[in-house]
This record gives C-alpha cells, sequence and structure tokens, in this order.
C-alpha cells in the first residue's frame, strides 16, 4: 500500500509567515525584497528506507535553490515526479532563509583564501563550484533559525494515541514561549510530527519533556537548530 506524505501547502503558508517576520525583523519594506532570500529544497534516497536486500545506497538526487512560494509551486510537479521515480526519495526542505547577498560575499571570500593558501584539496576532496556552493549554502547566510522538535513513535502506535501524546508535547512546548508573539506549526512525518518554530526556551523545554520521554510510545524528542524538515515522500 503507497503511503504519501504532502506537506506542501503547510510549506508554503510556513515560508509567506517566515517572510512576514524577515520584513519585521530587518525593517524590509517591499515583498520583493523578500526575494534576496532562498530556500534550500533536497531530494534523497536514505539508507534506512531501502530493502535490506538493495544493492542501494543513500545519496543525495536533487538540489534546489529556492527563491520563494512562486519558484517552489512552478516545480511542485517536478519535485513529486522525482521522488516518485527514485522511490522511495524523500524532498526535504531548509526553513531557514538563506541571505544571498551575505552567500555570495562568503563564496568570494572562502575562494579567495582557498587560492591563496593553494588549497586545492579542501577536506582532503576535490574542489568543485559544486562542493564549494553545497558547503557555503549550508553553512552561513542564516538571518532568521528556525527549530525544529521532532517527535518520533514507535511506529506500530496507534494514530489515536499518536494525537494524544502531541497534544500533551505541545502543551510542555507552548510553556516554554516568550510572551511574544512566537510563530510555530505542525507538519507529519513518517514517524510522528516536526513542530516548526521560532525561537523558544530550549532548556526549559528538555526538562519539561523528561517525563513523557519514558512513554513506551515516544522512540525520541529532539530538537534540532536549522535542520530540514520533510516535504515530500512517497513510499
Amino acid at each position: 500500500m503507497t503511503k504519501i506524505i504532502d506537506n506542501f501547502n503547510y510549506i508554503y503558508e510556513i515560508i509567506d509567515k517566515i517572510n512576514d517576520e524577515l520584513m519585521k525583523k530587518w525593517k524590509i519594506k517591499s515583498k520583493e525584497d523578500v526575494y534576496n532570500y532562498e530556500y534550500f529544497i533536497q531530494i534523497m534516497k536514505r539508507t534506512k528506507d531501502l530493502d535490506k536486500n538493495s544493492q542501494d545506497k543513500s545519496k543525495v538526487i536533487l538540489n534546489l535553490y529556492c527563491t520563494g512560494i512562486d519558484w517552489i509551486k512552478k516545480r511542485e510537479e517536478l519535485i513529486k515526479l522525482v521522488c516518485d521515480k527514485y522511490k522511495p526519495a524523500r524532498a526535504y526542505i531548509r526553513l531557514q532563509p538563506k541571505n544571498k547577498e551575505k552567500i555570495i560575499y562568503k563564496l568570494i571570500s572562502t575562494s579567495s583564501q582557498l587560492l591563496y593558501e593553494k588549497k586545492y584539496n579542501w577536506w582532503n576532496k576535490r574542489i568543485s563550484a559544486k562542493s564549494l556552493l553545497n558547503t557555503v549554502y549550508w553553512k552561513y547566510g542564516n538571518d532568521l533559525d528556525i527549530y525544529i522538535v521532532d517527535i518520533d513513535f514507535i511506529q506500530w502506535s496507534e494514530d489515536r494515541k499518536k494525537e494524544e501524546l502531541l497534544k500533551e508535547i505541545l502543551k510542555l512546548y507552548k510553556d516554554t514561549l516568550p510572551k511574544e508573539k512566537i510563530l510555530y506549526w505542525i507538519l507529519k512525518t513518517f514517524n510522528g510530527y516536526h513542530i516548526i518554530s521560532s525561537w523558544f526556551n530550549l532548556h526549559m523545554f528538555d526538562n519539561n519533556i523528561k517525563e513523557i520521554q519514558k512513554n513506551d510510545l515516544i522512540e525520541d524528542i529532539s530538537v534540532k537548530k536549522n535542520n530540514p524538515t520533510l516535504l515530500y515522500w512517497v513510499l
């Protein structure tokens, strides 16, 4: 039986709200100027999703550098087709808006430094424009931190029990929020949920979830900063 997780519409809503936050934080006056930011989509296969007898290995199939909602919408069908073709490939998106100007400056300075030092085998790998771009892109240019509360349940858990536990975890999460308005969303993953959030009190949350983590239905609850979340998956 084919199972599909399609978070595209949720992601469009999230990016729209993140754009509003960027405009407020950096005093950006025009929506058009928000297109100076990009989002990173990666389609990949993971070893743990493959059949035990498969000769295939974990690999990146496609990297996409997206300039916003309209750009992604125009390529939504393409992303789905690639995932279907390389099933069980997943499409992930990093929701940290990347400042293109900062990325370009870092690319120029890093390239210049490598040339000056004659380091043509960076990290014992052959340097290419693609590898340099990917390394700089993943490490630099964040103008807004996004956190993911990754909730994984034991696979055979009943959906009703998962939803009840999610409500409890959400209450513990909301207790850690500051007084000012914080944006958060809930996305479904194969083994549970992602709570996508701007800043909250991480130390308090870690303390709050100690008891609920002992529940037999919960495999793990962890907080990840600037990590990708699931966009689309067919399995």
